[in-house]
C-alpha cells in the first residue's frame, strides 16, 4: 500500500486509488437473500441449497453484514450495528418426518469477525414461517419448525394471513 502514496509535496500525500485498487482482489459474490423483519430484530434470509458447504459460511455472513467494524456502525454491510439488526437465518425442507423446515440461527458479532450458531432468536423464528410459505418452501401456513441449535421442536408456525 505504501507504494500507492505519493509524495505531492512536503506535507500532503497523494493516494493512488487506481493501483492500490488493482493489488487488492475483490472478488464478489452474488446469492439470493431477502432481508426481513421478525418483531423486532432483522435478519438476511438465505435458502441453504444457494449457499456453498457450511465451512465457507462465516465469511460470507460475515461480508454480508459488514462484520467486523471497528467502529460498529456495520456501514458495508446489511447489518444495523446492534445486535438485533445482524442476524442470518438459513432454511431448508426438512428430512425428518415431523418436521416442515429446519432452520440455522446465526448471530453475527458486530466488532468481531466471528459467527455464532448456538442460540436463536424468537423474533426471526416468527419469520421463518412466513418465509417459507412466500419462497415455496411449504404449500401451507401451518407448519412444523426445527432450529438446528436446539433440540425442541416449536408446536406449531403460522404464517400471517393478510385480507
Amino acid at each position: 500500500m505504501l507504494s500507492a502514496i505519493r509524495a505531492f509535496d512536503r506535507n500532503s500525500f497523494v493516494l493512488d486509488w487506481v493501483s492500490l485498487i488493482r493489488r487488492m482482489p475483490m472478488p464478489l459474490l452474488a446469492l439470493p437473500a431477502v432481508f426481513m423483519r421478525g418483531g423486532t430484530s432483522r435478519a438476511v434470509m438465505f435458502h441453504r441449497r444457494d449457499l456453498p458447504e457450511r465451512t465457507a459460511w462465516d465469511p460470507l455472513f460475515l461480508a454480508a453484514m459488514g462484520s467486523p467494524d471497528p467502529h460498529g456502525r456495520q456501514l458495508n454491510g446489511m447489518g444495523g450495528g446492534i445486535s438485533s439488526l445482524s442476524k442470518i437465518c438459513v432454511l431448508s425442507p426438512s428430512e425428518q418426518a415431523n418436521v416442515d423446515i429446519d432452520y440455522t440461527f446465526a448471530q453475527v458479532q458486530i466488532r468481531e469477525a466471528a459467527v455464532d450458531y448456538r442460540g436463536n432468536c424468537g423474533n426471526m423464528s416468527t419469520a421463518v414461517g412466513p418465509f417459507a410459505v412466500d419462497e415455496g418452501l411449504v404449500a401451507r401456513t401451518a407448519m412444523r419448525l426445527s432450529c438446528e441449535s436446539s433440540t425442541r421442536i416449536p408446536a406449531r408456525s403460522s404464517a400471517p394471513r393478510f385480507r
